[in-house]
């Protein structure tokens, strides 16, 4: 496993299948995976199996072997009706058998991934408080050995995005400028993501070289938007979208 460092808690990528268990545990599996939006906490646990004998030649100390593994990732955060994350988590919560077992991964901020197969143990889809946001309480629990998956790639970070040709409440956003730390070649612009957030944008061509590329932009609402790149061979972005503000008349 490859030295991560030191890093916040919330670049690390939770994601799930929404089609159950996935016979392949490579990267493009992880790619095809969504997030579970609004969780705000996670527990990861380890159980091993020890199993012990006492020889007689040991006089009387106890022998010791792990002989088996299991882990658990417990998630606590909101319920979000249509996100499809939180969607298929929820609708877990009364089901049994197989319909509870799927894949889900772990992306690290350093582009490491661990997959594996997963029973989803929800033990909380809605209640509170009434001043409460409804919650969603869940369990990964490990079923089988997971796959470690080492980046192998540059580290990339995006110093800044900035909107091109917008003035807000008066003139449309035309292009998202992105700024890396480091020259990248072969972008295009399929390993680009918009997301809407308060805002939202839909994506054109893309423009630039080295460390600078464009991404034009129609159909702008004004708002906050966010921005990921990922899938481009021999380059690991951060796992989180990066935000930018984006302005329409």
């Amino acid at each position: 496993m490859a030295s991560l460092g030191v890093y916040p808690v919330f670049d690390i990528e939770f994601k799930i299948s929404l089609t159950g268990k996935i016979a392949t545990h490579n990267r493009a599996a992880i790619d095809a995976m969504v997030k579970i939006a609004e969780m705000e906490t996670f527990e990861p646990s380890i159980d091993g199996n020890v199993e012990e004998w006492n020889p007689m030649d040991a006089k009387g100390w106890v022998r010791r072997l792990m002989t088996g593994k299991g882990f658990g990732i417990g998630l606590n955060g909101k319920r979000y009706q249509g996100d499809p994350g939180n969607d298929y988590v929820a609708g877990l919560a009364l089901k049994t058998g197989t319909h509870c077992s799927s894949t889900a991964a772990v992306v690290f901020p350093n582009g490491d991934a661990m997959i594996f197969d997963t029973v989803v143990n929800v033990s909380r889809h809605f209640g509170g408080d009434s001043v409460n946001v409804s919650a969603l309480e869940f369990e990964l629990m490990s079923d089988g050995k997971p796959t470690y998956l080492e980046s192998g790639g540059v580290v990339m970070t995006i110093m800044k995005l900035e909107q091109v040709g917008g003035a807000p409440g008066t003139a449309d956003s035309t292009a998202i400028r992105i700024t890396l730390d480091k020259d990248v070649s072969g972008l295009l612009a399929s390993h680009i993501t918009l997301s809407a957030d308060t805002g939202a944008a839909t994506k054109g061509a893309l423009t630039g070289a080295n460390k600078v590329w464009t991404i034009a932009i129609s159909a702008v609402s004004q708002g906050t938007v966010g921005v990921k790149i990922s899938g481009l061979s021999g380059y690991i972005f951060p796992a989180s979208e990066t935000m930018v503000n984006v302005y329409s008349d």
